[in-house]
C-alpha cells in the first residue's frame, strides 16, 4: 500500500511536471505544441 502510493505521488508529479512543460512550450512556441498534439 505504501509502495502503491508512492508510486501514484510519483507519476502525479511526472504528471505535472510534464504538463507544466507543455503549457510553457505552448506560450513559447504554439505551432510546435499543437503539431505535437495530433501525433
Amino acid at each position: 500500500m505504501i509502495t502503491k502510493s508512492v508510486e501514484s505521488k510519483k507519476a502525479i508529479d511526472l504528471l505535472l511536471s510534464s504538463l507544466s512543460i507543455a503549457c510553457t512550450k505552448s506560450l513559447y512556441r504554439p505551432q510546435i505544441f499543437s503539431s505535437n498534439r495530433l501525433i
